[in-house]
């Protein structure tokens, strides 16, 4: 069975409750999402033409200073499902821990799935997948070393969902369409707290972007979700506001978790990740109060937290300073 966060299903069949009742921290989305601006009635009925889909194609290009070419998806794990397919090649080296599905994905297709827990362990591999900022570690790797790698190796996928607020700057403006082996997967629904918008994009060349295209068909993305999109990347006002707002919360909640021992060991400023005595005792003490977290199965004290917004702050502070009392 595959491990996420947002499996609230899960916590209610445990622990009882109702979906009201409880603050999903499972995630790393976004608890303040960008304001959806009107849609007409039309919007629903119509298909996205190839115009919409080109015009936010080119929008995303000049945000983003990126000569790559674009291909729109619905959400990044679309890409992910895809990308075993669509690559020739059967032999793929995974940097771990991270994001799950990628193992899970290459390896129900057939691929030969190897895990290294070390950078330097993925160099003269066929295909490496490396997650920039790291899930659910926040670890980051530098641009200069990303490319180096690129030199040694057939393709490098490179997930890049968590990087709108980390210090490291994303490798889709250092590099140009002449890079014929680099992947570069993006997401815009955890940023703008809009994940079931289903919304993300794949970076490449123009080769396996055509086989992308091809194999997507001609409406990938909906109409709603290419018109909120080309509002939500244009706001900057929104978006440094935002960006200041989950650095701040993100301080605030480690300072919180300190009341009760729990050590930040990594993560980015939508999800901290932390070390508990037992994460299995630290994920039920949240959840007896509707409040579910995230803890994984290689380890028996790590605990992720999403950012909370202010609301869902204050609950969580009044039941975690009782177990201080």
């Amino acid at each position: 069975m595959s491990e996420h966060g947002g499996d609230l299903d899960k916590a209610i069949q445990f622990y009882g409750g109702k979906k009201c009742q409880w603050i999903d921290l499972s995630t790393g989305i976004n608890p303040n999402p960008y304001p959806i601006p009107k849609l007409k009635i039309t919007d629903w009925q119509r298909l996205p033409t190839l115009d919409e889909i080109e015009s936010l194609e080119f929008l995303i290009k000049s945000k983003f200073k990126t000569s790559l070419e674009i291909a729109l998806v619905s959400g990044a794990q679309t890409a992910i499902n895809f990308l075993p397919f669509l690559l020739d090649k059967r032999s793929v080296n995974i940097l771990v821990p991270t994001y799950n599905e990628y193992q899970l994905c290459f390896q129900d297709a057939g691929w030969n799935v190897r895990l290294s827990k070390e950078f330097n362990q993925l160099f003269s591999s066929e295909v490496v997948i490396i997650v920039n900022p790291n899930n659910p570690d926040g670890k980051t790797h530098k641009i200069k070393d990303l490319i180096n790698l690129s030199k040694s190796v057939d393709i490098l996928i490179i997930d890049e969902s968590f990087i709108d607020l980390s210090e490291n700057k994303s490798i889709i403006s250092e590099i140009d369409s002449g890079i014929k082996n680099i992947i570069v997967i993006r997401s815009l629904g955890k940023f703008f707290g809009l994940a079931g918008m289903r919304l993300g994009f794949i970076l490449s060349n123009s080769k396996i972007n055509k086989k992308f295209k091809r194999n997507l068909g001609p409406w990938p993305v909906s109409k709603m979700s290419i018109k909120i999109a080309e509002r939500a990347i244009q706001d900057n006002i929104w978006i440094q506001k935002t960006s200041m707002y989950l650095n701040n919360w993100s301080v605030l909640l480690d300072q919180l978790m300190e009341v009760i021992n729990w050590k930040i060991i990594g993560g980015t400023n939508l999800f901290r990740l932390y070390s508990t005595p037992n994460s299995d005792l630290a994920q039920k003490f949240l959840a007896e109060s509707y409040i579910w977290s995230r803890k994984f199965s290689y380890s028996k004290k790590w605990l992720r937290l999403g950012i909370p917004c202010i609301e869902d702050f204050k609950r969580l502070k009044i039941i975690v300073e009782s177990l201080k009392v």
